[in-house]
């Protein structure tokens, strides 16, 4: 498995390269902050069945259960990535970190360049959408599994790091300081 970071393809298995390459990268000759974190989240089926199907009134659960749709996992999967985004804004916040969640009709080129560091809650589609945007070659850009379960997320940091965001965040917050 591989995953990329300052635009280097990195092999996941060498999961302390990882943080070498970020500390490599912030202490070349612009030293770069992890003061402002903006987050792209993914959206998620649930969110888009709820803003695309038409229900006429009637409750989205009953229309998508009516169209055979598995509601129970949608939901499932729904609550998983609020969870994942909720504990990310805890252990933000813990790291005095600000921070900015977006999603992808939100993400703007301002709202990167306002930010120091680019993270992304999803997978690689996430990952890479997030990427789209990045002009800047010195923008970290630091994909999140955030269902690391059921996908594996290649172009994201190895599972490990979205089972314990604390020790994500820690390291990459002391490699920029």
């Amino acid at each position: 498995m591989w995953f990329m970071i300052q635009h280097q393809i990195i092999p996941q298995n060498y999961c302390s390269a990882l943080f070498q390459s970020i500390s490599r990268a912030m202490s070349s000759s612009t030293k770069q902050e992890f003061n402002k974190v903006l987050v792209l989240k993914k959206y998620t089926r649930y969110e888009k069945l709820s803003k695309t199907y038409d229900t006429d009134g009637r409750d989205l659960k009953i229309c998508l259960q009516d169209s055979g749709w598995d509601v129970s996992k949608i939901i499932a999967s729904h609550q998983i990535q609020e969870t994942f985004e909720s504990n990310m804004k805890t252990e933000l916040s813990r790291a005095n970190i600000e921070y900015r969640f977006v999603t992808k009709n939100e993400y703007t080129e301002s709202q990167v360049q306002w930010a120091d560091a680019i993270l992304t809650l999803g997978g690689d589609g996430t990952f890479l959408q997030a990427a789209n945007k990045i002009r800047d070659r010195n923008t970290l850009l630091i994909g999140f599994n955030s269902m690391p379960e059921s996908s594996t997320g290649h172009l994201c940091l190895p599972k490990y790091y979205s089972q314990n965001l604390k020790e994500a965040i820690s390291k990459i917050k002391e490699v920029s300081t």
